[in-house]
This record gives C-alpha cells, structure tokens and sequence, in this order.
C-alpha cells in the first residue's frame, strides 16, 4: 500500500478520534474516509485483524490495523 500514496500511520485514540502517528495530529472520523480492505487471522493475539485505509481532507493516506471495523463510508458515488 506504501507504493500506492498510503505512507502514513493511524491509531485509534477513541471511539470517535483517530490520530496520525507521523505527526500527532488528531482527527475525527467524521473528517474521514475509511475503507476496510482486508481482514487476517493474528495467532500472537488469537483474534482478528481489520487493515483499513484512511484518507483526510488535507490529504493524509495511510493505513489503521485494529481488531474491529471502523465506521465505513460508502465507496458509490452519484
């Protein structure tokens, strides 16, 4: 995904705020567009992995590993 502009890291702080580990910049996941593109199996903690893509509106592109789906958004557009 590296190659493809998703150079940058997220981690989910809260229920409703995600933050770019890169540069500690905080943003709601109502300022995102959050896609799930894959789900692992993790042995080391037993349980599943969710790989989502994340895009800003100032333009980050990165990736959150979490073990649960985040919100969505709808890829279809009108």
């Amino acid at each position: 995904m590296h190659q493809n502009g998703y150079t940058t890291d997220f981690f989910r702080i809260n229920n409703d705020q995600l933050q770019c580990l890169q540069t500690c910049e905080t943003f709601r996941l109502s300022e995102l567009q959050i896609y799930l593109i894959d789900c692992e199996y993790d042995l080391l903690t037993q349980s599943y992995q969710y790989i989502h893509t994340i895009e800003t509106e100032i333009g980050y592109c990165g990736l959150l590993i979490t073990n649960g789906i985040m919100p969505l958004n709808n890829r279809l557009t009108n």
